[in-house]
């Protein structure tokens, strides 16, 4: 069986070959971290020999002035993001872009780009 690891790693591996050039989280950020960053996490992961789960991938961005986003900056990192994930598949795993929606983190000074990559794993 697969677990949310295998999930997470090979949407990790997907976006690390994008060669975007911001810094990688794998479940959370630690609390120093750069302007612009990414956290790949997931939601629960089902069971069984075709297994399913959401990866968020969260593209954080410094605002430009105090609760205004770099809508710029968000929309170009989100438009390779999701044109990547179309179809991507890595052995026996394969992602597809599902929705994506912008969130404000006020108390950092930052939005994030939310996108939701939908992962299905084979278990052979």
């Amino acid at each position: 069986m697969m677990t949310d690891k295998h999930a997470i790693q090979a949407v990790y591996n997907q976006i690390k070959g994008l060669s975007l050039g911001l810094n990688l989280y794998k479940h959370s950020s630690p609390e120093d971290c750069p302007d612009e960053y990414i956290v790949i996490n997931t939601l629960p992961i089902g069971s069984g020999i075709i297994q399913k789960c959401i990866v968020n991938v969260n593209i954080h961005i410094k605002d430009i002035e105090p609760g205004k986003a770099d809508t710029v900056r968000l929309d170009q990192l989100t438009e390779i993001v999701v044109n990547h994930f179309e179809e991507a598949v890595s052995e026996n795993i394969y992602m597809y872009y599902q929705q994506q929606k912008t969130f404000a983190e006020s108390a950092l000074k930052k939005h994030y780009s939310n996108i939701r990559i939908e992962v299905i794993m084979l278990n052979e």
